[in-house]
């Protein structure tokens, strides 16, 4: 079964994602995928799916063994511009360090600055879009996740208690 068929089958139809488009990028080859275009709302899905061990409501859509170890830090990466993160099965691992608190979480990136945040602790999902492509600006939702958005979850989180 070709991947955009396998994925559309057992995760897009489930997770209700209608407005995607896949491109390929071996000319006359559907079965190698070059990326999927999908909506901010749809990424978020994707993320829920992640936060939630592999559950779309009551439905189990992957395994929580897979997620647990796609997301797993697998090894640490050269990559000085994004703070030397780890990385795991096509996620990037971080630590956002809050005072006394290191928030740990995994993200997902896309080319021009698409950025897909989850962090299990803090019960959150951020999506970001932009059109960096070729940029350094393209990183900047990380550093916007660091100084403003994990510690004002973070905040929140501590305020509810």
């Amino acid at each position: 079964m070709p991947l955009d068929k396998f994925a559309e089958t057992f995760l897009f139809n489930p997770l209700g994602i209608k407005n995607y488009e896949w491109t390929h990028k071996l000319q006359d080859r559907v079965d190698v995928a070059y990326r999927v275009e999908l909506t901010g709302r749809d990424l978020a899905k994707l993320g829920q799916l992640f936060l939630n061990k592999g559950y779309w409501g009551d439905q189990q859509i992957l395994s929580s063994e897979w997620v647990e170890i796609s997301t797993a830090r697998h090894t640490t990466t050269t990559e000085r511009r994004l703070g030397y993160p780890g990385y795991g099965y096509l996620w990037w691992r971080h630590d956002f360090p809050v005072g006394d608190t290191v928030v740990r979480g995994f993200q997902a990136q896309g080319s021009g600055g698409q950025f897909l945040f989850v962090f299990p602790k803090l019960d959150a999902v951020a999506v970001f879009t932009s059109r960096n492509f070729g940029r350094r600006r393209q990183i900047n939702p990380i550093t916007i996740m660091k100084k403003e958005i994990v510690p004002m979850l973070l905040a929140t989180e501590n305020n509810a208690r």
